[in-house]
Formats: C-alpha cells, structure tokens, sequence
C-alpha cells in the first residue's frame, strides 16, 4: 500500500471518527441540561439483577423547558418494583420522568472504568427509576430478522431450561447463546484461573464450529447450477447465529470473517488471512468506530493473528513421531500462539496470568467442542422420542469433565500470577521480544539474538524503575466503599491493612486492583488498639488515625490530639464531635454514610482540613517520616 495510503487511511480514520462522535450531535442529550423528561425505545432487556431490572433505551424524545423536541443517545435505565421481569419488552416506547444521569468514573485508583466501557458502547448516561415513574406509550415492530432471532433465543432457552439441569445449564446458555448470566461467581473465578474463560465467550471457536458443521450440511447441493445456494444459507445462518448470541464484537469479527471466506470458496478464489483479518477490522469499525477501543475486539484479532502468525514456526519447533501425541502437540500450538498474542494485553487489563492455561485448553477445547456440537444436536432433535435423552446423557458427561478439569487446575499451586502491573510501553516491549524472539527461533541468527535480548533488558529496566521510584513512598489510601472499612498504609512495597468488611465482596473490584497498580509485594494486617467498641485507633510513623463505626458511649472522652478522624456508618455527626478533647486534625467522611452526615462535618470543618470519599477514595501522603 505504501506509505501515502497508510497515512490516507489513518487520517480518514480521525475523521470519520470525528463525523461519528456523539460530543458534535446537538440533539444527544450529553449536550443537552435541564432534561425533564424523555421518550425512548428499549433495545436491550429485561436483564434481571438482584433488587432491579435494567433496560438499555434508545432516546428519541427530550422534554427542556416544558417543550419537546428530538433527542438521540443510549441511557441504561435501572427500573425497581417491577415483579414480573418481563414488564416491557425491546421495542417498547416508554415515557421517563425526570433526567438521567452520566456515568460516574471510578473512585477508587485502578479500580476498572464502567464509565469508560460503557462509552464504548456510546451509552454515557444511567437512570434509577420505580415502576410507577414510567409510562407504556407506544410499540415500535422490530426487524422481520431480529424477531426470529429472539423467537430462537426463546425456543432454545426453552429447550435448555426444560431439558438440562442447573450446572449443564450454564455452560449451554453460555455456550450456545452467549448468556454467561447463569455462570456463578465460583465458575467465573475457576475458568479465569485457569485460564479458560475464553471458552465462554461466543468468538471463533464457536463460530468457525457453527461454521463447519453447516459447510457439512450443505456440501451435497454444491453441485449443479444451484451452487450459490449453500455460500447462502451458510452466510445467512452465521448471521442469524450471530443476532441470536447478541452481536458482540468477537462474533461479528468471526461471521464476518467466515462470510469472506464462504465467498471466496463460492468464487473459486484462495483467501488471505491477513487480508481477510484486515477487511474484516474495516468492515466492522466502518460499523462502529468506537469498537477499536473495546478490549473484546483487540483480545479477538490478537488472538487470530496470534494462531495463524505463531502458531506454524512454534508446531515447527518440535517434532512429534507419535501420530496421537502429534495432533495434542498440533493443538497446543494453537493454544499457545493465541496466549503469545494477547497474555500482554491481558496483563494490562486485567493484571494476572493462568500459569496452566496450556493444561487447561487441552481439556476445554474439545470438551467445549463436543458441547456446541452436542447443544446444536439437542436443539434440533427436540420432540423426537429417545434421541434428546442419549444427547443429554452425553452433553452433561462432556460439562462434568470440562468444570471437573478448570476445578482442579485452577486450584492447583500457583494457577494464577495476580497483582501484575505493567504500563504501555511495556506492553509495547512484550510484543516487541515476542516477534523477535519467534523469529530468532526461525533463522537462529546471533544478531536477532541480540536484538532480543536488548528488548528484555529494556522491559525489566522499566519494571525495576516503576517498582523503586515508588518504594519510598509513603501513603494512606481510605477507600470509597458502599460498605465496610478499608485503610491501606503503603510503604516500601508493603501494604498494612485495616478491613472491616461485614459480608461485602467489594474487596475483589476496588481494593486489589489499587494495591496491584502500586507494585505491592505482601499485604498484612494492621495492629489497632480499640478505644472503643467500634473505635479503633491507628498508629503510624508518629500519625493517628482513628475510625468510628459505632457511636461512642456518652461522656466518653479521648485525651491528646487525633489527626485523622474516619467516620463511618453514620457513627457520627458533626456536632457530635467534641469526644476528642483537643479536637481533630482532619475529619474524612465514608461513602457509607447518610450524604446528611457529610454536609454536617462539611459545616464544622475547615475546607482545607475536611476530606470526602462519597466521590473517591481519600489518598494522604503525610504520614512519612
């Protein structure tokens, strides 16, 4: 292409994406104050939650200054009171009181970005509203094709609600329709430690087999003058398959791959690839510009380019006599190629890695394989007498040893690295050693050699300087949190911790990823003196803490000076504060308290020594020697 094309791409790429942006739209409501009220269509939903239902609504309609006028943009509307789930249905067209609002962005440091993720899905804003604050005022008929397609996601989830017990059934809405709702939370945490989650999210695998089985189907009617037929159907069914699974960024890259590869076969023309890859990734930012940011996206090319650029010159590196252990080797391979793709962005996002991810894929990938298979077999065969019942038996065999396989690797010593945290010129440097170290493998030259060496150097010169440019630092991170307590001293790579945590798994999402994006090596328990029952005091470097759960016994009075006072669970007000006898230094006020009990501190304390964790995570950095 050269470099003048590349550049006109690039360049047409900023502006399209720029056309594109909601920010320029004058009708989005992210540009739009004083909303008070909106019509909007549903388009995704019901998705039951615990205490709530959420909805994903297109707007149409905006209410400002009591005159309407048109509007565009997503809102994800939470709606409570609702006791059937199934209240309203997409294409619904609802009237909401009241304005929403944007998404907030994380408070906690390295906790994930849901504001972020949801702007890739250009949805910026959300809506807590009951069931009475909404009006039913129209029906728009969905497309002739998403129709059906919710018609089979219903009949399959019927068949597989009526066919398959609670365990069997999870892996098949999984599997099947891209529904992970059923995953419990243990299931969750043992395909991710070992490595396999990946088998849960619809994407090439699933297609490429949905694929092969319909190319089978259809190879008789490929003869004669009828020939486009099958090219058809299969492009057709892939299509539908990927409308009834949920359209997510993976599937359309798959379909729309296999569509350029059913087409070339149709055309007697040999395909390439990397061409196809490429067209593919234009196709679909074409689509939606905004995907090139989405983590499943790049995860699913790396992981294609990943198999077909790796995975040769790696099956080539050993040779296997034995016809068996030649196709595991074969398989392997594969698994490994896709790993060497994207374990670095892996680690980026998701700061761990499954040690025994190549154990575990040589278990999943058929065991999945023979699942989709098996599923696709079940759905077609419902209502003939016997046969569902032999493939039941088998399907709930080939689940048992899939869940029984992650089970056991994910609890075998050392499954996952946790706590990695790298940057993106490390990042930069993985891919970099990576290339070059398979092409070293492929010439065996000294000079690459050389080459990859320096790229290593360069990566663990990096690592050594973001882990001891901040080994001295001294700080004290009080978490924003729905519930509980929880204060981390940091220093010297340590983490002393104070948690209180009554039933709450909040640690999991806000506390460890703070502590993984500090380089932390061991985290302890920190020794409070309670002063009492609910007051615990912390001592460090000379500086006190103390943290108020409960409300202190009348009278009680503490003697000398506090720095920092840490009020939690409403224990305290403002003008409650004169146990401390000579008064507190600094006053900061949990997230878990009443916002009242926040502005009553607010009223009493001086601005300057008065700190809030309603918005984010309070971080003080005097506390060293």
């Amino acid at each position: 292409m050269g470099m003048a094309g590349l550049v006109w791409f690039y360049l047409f790429g900023v502006l399209y994406s720029t056309i594109r942006a909601d920010q320029y739209r004058p009708a989005h409501i992210l540009n739009n104050e004083g909303i008070q009220s909106y019509q909007a269509r549903i388009i995704e939903g019901p998705v039951q939650k615990k205490k709530s239902v959420y909805y994903l609504l297109d707007t149409q309609w905006q209410q400002i200054d009591h005159r309407w006028g048109k509007a565009s943009g997503k809102v994800l509307l939470y709606v409570s009171g609702i006791e059937n789930e199934s209240s309203w249905v997409v294409g619904d067209e609802i009237l909401v009181n009241g304005a929403p609002m944007e998404f907030t962005p994380p408070k906690n440091p390295g906790e994930f970005d849901y504001k972020k993720y949801m702007a890739t899905q250009r949805a910026y804003h959300r809506h807590f509203k009951r069931t009475e604050e909404i009006t039913l005022v129209g029906h728009t008929p969905l497309p002739v094709y998403i129709r059906w397609a919710n018609r089979a996601r219903q009949y399959a989830s019927g068949i597989v609600n009526e066919q398959l017990g609670l365990e069997e059934k999870a892996i098949a809405f999984a599997l099947l329709l891209g529904i992970k709702d059923e995953l419990s939370t243990e299931m969750r945490e043992d395909y991710a430690d070992a490595g396999a989650m990946h088998v849960m999210a619809v994407s090439g695998l699933h297609v490429g087999i949905i694929y092969l089985m319909m190319n089978w189907l259809f190879r008789p009617m490929k003869r004669g003058r009828w020939k486009w037929m099958p090219a058809a159907l299969t492009i057709g069914g892939l299509w539908f398959y990927a409308i009834v699974t949920g359209l997510s960024a993976s599937v359309m890259r798959s379909v729309t791959m296999f569509t350029m590869i059913a087409l070339a076969e149709l055309l007697n023309r040999k395909s390439n690839i990397y061409n196809t890859l490429a067209v593919a990734a234009f196709i679909l930012l074409l689509y939606e510009p905004l995907m090139l940011f989405m983590v499943g996206f790049q995860l699913s090319f790396l992981a294609v380019w990943g198999i077909v650029y790796f995975q040769r010159a790696i099956y080539q590196g050993l040779s296997v006599n034995n016809k068996f252990l030649d196709g595991v080797w074969k398989l392997s391979s594969v698994g490994i190629a896709a790993q060497l793709a994207t374990f670095p962005l892996g680690l980026y996002f998701f700061h761990q890695f499954p040690v025994y991810f190549l154990l575990s894929n040589l278990v999943v990938i058929p065991c999945a394989t023979v699942i989709l298979v098996l599923g696709v077999l079940l759905l077609g065969c419902h209502g003939i007498p016997w046969l569902p019942v032999l493939i039941k038996y088998a399907f709930s065999w080939a689940v048992i040893i899939m869940n029984r396989t992650v089970s056991w690797i994910s609890e075998l010593p050392g499954s996952t690295v946790d706590l990695v945290e790298i940057n993106g010129m490390q990042v930069a440097l993985l891919y970099a050693g990576i290339i070059v170290g398979i092409w070293f493998v492929h010439k065996r030259q000294m000079k690459i050699f050389y080459l990859f060496m320096l790229v290593v150097f360069g990566f663990i010169g990096l690592d050594v300087y973001s882990i001891y440019s901040s080994a001295d630092e001294v700080k004290v991170v009080i978490y924003s949190l729905k519930k509980g307590v929880v204060v981390d001293v940091y220093s010297k790579r340590e983490v002393i911790t104070y948690e209180y945590l009554p039933g709450d798994a909040e640690l999991d999402y806000t506390v460890k990823p703070a502590r993984s994006s500090y380089y932390v090596r061991r985290v302890r328990p920190f020794r409070v003196r309670e002063i009492f029952e609910g007051g615990d005091l912390m001592v460090f470097n000379g500086r006190s803490l103390l943290i108020v759960r409960k409300k202190p016994p009348p009278g009680l009075q503490i003697p000398g000076k506090i720095d920092y006072l840490v009020v939690s669970n409403n224990a305290l007000r403002g003008e409650d504060g004169t146990f401390i006898n000579d008064g507190a230094g600094n006053v900061v006020v949990l997230a878990n308290n009443y916002l009242s009990v926040s502005r009553s501190w607010e009223k009493v304390m001086d601005p300057d020594h008065f700190y809030s964790a309603w918005d984010a995570a309070v971080v003080l950095s005097d506390f060293a020697n």
